[in-house]
């Protein structure tokens, strides 16, 4: 196929590039020291562009002219300390991103050229330096940072095979479809040869010729999934198409929060780009002959205006603004809980007066009459994702987003809805009413009433009034809706239709007012909530308002559809069960009589060791057991549950801070305890990720892993690396009396000892209790107390402790005391600044009931009276890792921990499965262990408080071990 290189395009992406680096530039220059890793990360991504078409430059496809390529290549490589020569050598990689970066350092330095053009970019650095009076802080700040972060990036996801392919190291999750094909991964490469990066089509076209019949060649037109926010920009910055948008809005968000003279040309120049790339999109669809010239003038108009009303934004008085905030929530829910789940899918009923108020905040959305909007949303889901859909996302984003609204009604879309029966909402005197007015009525609530409030009430001005509670809120607002129609039909997890389009997206829930849990609304389109769960886990303030209105009256027949979907559930395990059973014929019937329930445990049942060697379980047959998307791991899914607990940790601890300083002590009183609860909880999710991360669950990426898991242990002041290596330790050994890891129990032959009597007192176990949750994480840490008798006295710090770590872990062990030493550190300087009281309530209590739960969620998962610890031979890897217990603390707590308590059997069973996967697993593993036997698999859903009481009793009776009859087995002596 020939290449379909070309000037143009090559010479937008080269501008593109330039266009984030100074964005980037700007960014680190005048922002703030903490938002700098946002200027970091755009320097980054012009780098990454720059060494993407420097790949393409070292192969002559980029441009058409071979000089124009060594010119263009050498300079975009210069910054980076990169050789086009050094790009065309194939030579062995090595597996760390730091030796490949020193290897490109070391060639490209050995070139005669090349090592006078950069000495003299140093040189121009130095004397920046000197100028702007930072010094090396200079380079530093504006050069090395992003150029690490590149080859962090860069590192993270190329090899051998995919370091001199552009195309492959924009898209690096390609090549997990690629190799699924024999050849295909081959084909991309030799593509990559003569086909420039920006021109994608292209490519999936070449790959197609080839595997045409191929069962996996469709897959690369699915959406592709980031890792980091360098990747992202990569391929907003090489590929040509609606995707420049987004760099037309980061230089909007440049114009507004610089307003320099640099800020607005580059401001303008992107947005003159933009408006070419789609003049150039809309004549090659045929857009301008079928464009809606009304109502594309009325919402260019309105984004015209909202524009203006950003830079109103700094002139709004604080009560406009929350006044903004209010009525962006009230119209949303005008949306969503009116036109959307009362008229368009009938999925409650509401008084005259609930009516009434949907009404009044329907209009102040202004999307159309409810009418029009309840006929156009029925006729989506009776035809979703087809020629009929009014927004059929599979036309693209853009499209599904807002193109819709610009064009012409598409007339398969217009047959659809004569065929939509209406007359209910005809009966509806409310839906007569706003459909005679429209769209005056609409208008006058939407932009007319948000206005004079503000003008009224606190005297605010009447034009920004208008410009920031009226436009600019409006605006928001139907971006928001559209996110439903965009976002959520194209992004997110698809856990009840995998089939469908529509996806459950947290962000656009947050946006939307809670429609963006979309896979199980197009699933059950009759439920009131349009989310299987409640605000405690599915953020959905709409629910929340409709349920208030039927706990006074206003609302009745609330539709849910949670037993249908738990019959569903049922029914999807037994057939996935059904599928995945081995053949009679070729299986052990073994089956044990079932004499308990799940929850329950009996002393009659036969102990693990000895149903496994009378069966044929296998941890294949297991396996089997569960779908496959259960291991499937995902960087976005991970990033954005650590970015949540993030930013709730966050900002808890700045409005508890907040509040000390604005409320009285009276009331403080109560606060700090509920704080110290709350933080305690989040900092153990945090936790939890991090242990994710160990286990390499949290991405495909060992780098991100790591990353992650060091940032956030090293934060709650864990040695991650000698943590992860001593836990998997207990991994491979779980139950085992003398190798095991983690609360291996200490065996006696008298029991009736006073010592131990003492200790079982309740005066005796209150003792024990509160030194394992004030000392009993650290002295594990400092001691291995708790781990192996023979490895006791050995510390996670120390990294000649050889009963733990291997010779070449060393530098593992000494990274992580480096860490927790900066954190140290942090935390004097803190005190120093904050005051050490500050410091102990806002950082330290809660980090000590983290550890508080952290030995005890441990505790309650390895030790029960019915679970024995075992030694050779009758221990096994299979005994073990069945040896452990389910404990549900309540489904809220779960789902704050991240389920590390309630799918712990899952977890020790497979331990790289994402915690997302492994809580789907669990009912699939249960109901595929309970075959054999009521002692396979352990579970004990007692809820939060009965959590605590079990483990009150399980601290004063499960203390040691004794020997069972000599067959190796050790039961806890009651």
């Amino acid at each position: 196929m020939p290449a379909k290189n070309s000037l143009v395009a090559g010479s937008l992406v080269l501008w593109k590039i330039l266009a984030v680096y100074c964005m980037g530039v700007l960014f680190i220059a005048r922002m703030p020291w903490y938002l700098l890793p946002i200027g970091w990360a755009l320097v980054a991504a012009a780098y990454s562009g720059c060494l993407v078409v420097g790949m393409d430059c070292s192969r002559s496809c980029f441009f058409e002219s071979k000089a124009a390529n060594e010119l263009v290549g050498a300079v975009v490589l210069l910054p980076l300390f990169r050789t086009l020569e050094s790009l065309r050598r194939s030579k062995k990689e090595t597996s760390a991103w730091l030796s490949r970066l020193w290897d490109c350092l070391k060639t490209s330095w050995s070139e005669k050229c090349y090592a006078i053009s950069a000495t003299a970019l140093i040189a121009v650095s130095l004397l920046g330096s000197w100028y702007s009076g930072l010094g090396l802080m200079y380079p530093v700040k504006y050069w090395l940072v992003p150029f690490l972060y590149m080859h962090l990036t860069v590192g993270s996801f190329t090899t051998k095979s995919t370091e001199r392919y552009s195309y492959l190291a924009l898209f690096p999750d390609v090549k997990k479809w690629a190799e699924m094909e024999k050849g295909m991964l081959e084909t991309m490469q030799k593509a990559s040869e003569i086909i420039p990066v920006y021109n994608v089509k292209a490519m999936h076209d070449y790959v197609e010729q080839q595997f045409s019949n191929g069962p996996n060649s469709l897959k690369l037109k699915q959406p592709f999934h980031f890792s980091l926010p360098s990747t992202l920009m990569n391929r907003i910055m090489l590929l040509r198409g609606k995707r420049d948008v987004i760099l037309a809005v980061a230089a909007l968000i440049s114009l507004l929060v610089f307003k320099s003279a640099g800020a607005i040309a580059l401001a303008v120049v992107c947005f003159g780009y933009c408006v070419y790339s789609f003049l150039v999109e809309a004549k090659k669809n045929g857009w301008i002959e079928n464009l809606n010239k009304s109502q594309a003038v009325y919402i260019t108009g309105v984004h015209v205006i909202a524009i203006w009303g950003c830079f109103h934004l700094v002139k709004a008085q604080t009560y406009t603004l929350l006044f903004a905030v209010a009525l962006w929530q009230l119209s949303g829910l005008g949306i969503t809980g009116g036109a959307h789940r009362l008229w368009a899918h009938r999925s409650y009923e509401a008084s005259f007066p609930f009516r009434l108020l949907m009404l009044f905040l329907n209009a102040m959305a202004n999307q159309g009459s409810i009418y029009h909007w309840a006929r156009d949303h029925r006729v989506h889901h009776m035809c979703s994702e087809t020629e009929a859909d009014p927004h059929n996302a599979k036309r693209g984003f853009f499209f599904a987003h807002m193109g819709w609204l610009y064009l012409k009604k598409d007339p398969k879309v217009a047959e659809a809805g004569k065929k939509i029966d209406m007359d209910d909402l005809l009966a509806d005197p409310i839906v007569r009413f706003q459909k005679r007015y429209d769209p005056w009525f609409n208008m006058f609530v939407c932009f007319v009433v948000p206005s004079i409030i503000p003008w009224v009430c606190w005297g605010e001005s009447l034009l920004t009034a208008y410009l920031v509670a009226g436009v600019l809120r409006y605006v928001w607002v139907l971006h928001m809706t559209w996110c439903v129609n965009s976002f959520a039909h194209l992004f997110g997890d698809r856990p009840y239709d995998k089939e469908s389009n529509p996806a459950e997206n947290l962000l656009v829930s947050i946006g939307a007012v809670g429609e963006g849990w979309h896979n199980w609304h197009h699933f059950y389109p009759y439920d009131y909530a349009a989310s299987e769960l409640g605000i405690a886990f599915q953020w959905n303030p709409t629910k929340v308002v409709i349920d208030i209105g039927a706990w006074l009256g206003l609302v009745s027949n609330r539709k849910r559809a949670t037993g249908v979907w738990k019959r569903t559930q049922d029914r999807r395990i037994k057939d996935h069960l059904d599928a995945s059973a081995v053949p009679a014929e070729e299986e052990k019937q073994t089956v044990l009589p079932r004499e308990a329930t799940q929850t329950e445990f009996s002393e009659k049942v036969e102990p693990l060791p000895k149903i496994l060697s009378e069966t044929d379980l296998t941890i294949r047959k297991i396996r089997a057991a569960i779908p496959d998307h259960c291991f499937k791991r995902s960087s976005a899914k991970s990033l954005a549950h650590l970015a949540y607990d993030c930013f709730v940790v966050v900002s808890s601890a700045a409005l508890v801070v907040y509040a000390s300083h604005v409320l009285g002590w009276y009331w403080m009183v109560l606060l700090w305890p509920l704080y110290w609860w709350y933080q305690g909880i989040n900092a153990t999710a945090l936790w939890v990720l991090a242990h994710e991360c160990g286990h390499g669950g949290f991405s495909d990426s060992k780098v991100l892993n790591d990353a992650v898991g060091y940032v956030l242990h090293s934060f709650l002041l864990t040695p991650y690396f000698s943590w992860a290596i001593t836990h998997a330790k207990h991994h491979r050994r779980t139950n085992h009396m003398t190798e095991g890891e983690t609360w291996v129990p200490v065996a006696t032959s008298n029991p009736d000892k006073p010592k131990i009597k003492f200790l079982k007192t309740h005066l005796g176990t209150c003792l024990r209790i509160a030194a394992v949750w004030i000392a009993g994480w650290y002295m594990y840490l400092f001691n291995n107390t708790t781990g192996a008798i023979q490895n006791q006295g050995q510390s996670h710090f120390d990294p000649d402790a050889k009963a733990l770590f291997r010779p070449n872990e060393r530098s593992l062990v000494l990274a992580s005391n480096a860490g927790l030493v900066a954190m140290l550190a942090v935390l004097v300087g803190t005190a120093c600044k904050s005051g050490l009281l500050q410091l102990i309530a806002v950082y330290l209590i809660p980090q000590i009931i983290c550890n508080i739960y952290l030995v005890s969620i441990t505790r309650m998962q390895h030790t029960h009276p019915d679970v024995p610890h075992m030694k050779d031979p009758e221990w096994n890897w299979l005994a073990g890792a069945l040896s452990t217990v389910d404990r549900s603390m309540g489904s809220w707590v779960d789902s704050k921990l991240h389920h590390i308590s309630d799918s712990h059997v899952v977890h020790h069973l497979f331990s790289d499965m994402p915690f997302y996967g492994a809580k789907e697993a669990t009912p699939y593993v249960a109901k595929f262990l309970a075959k054999y036997g009521d002692n396979v698999y352990k579970t004990v859903p007692t809820g939060y408080l009965g959590f605590w009481w079990d483990f009150y009793w399980n601290m004063k009776e499960s203390m040691m071990v004794m020997r069972d009859m000599g067959d190796g087995l050790f039961y806890f002596a009651q």
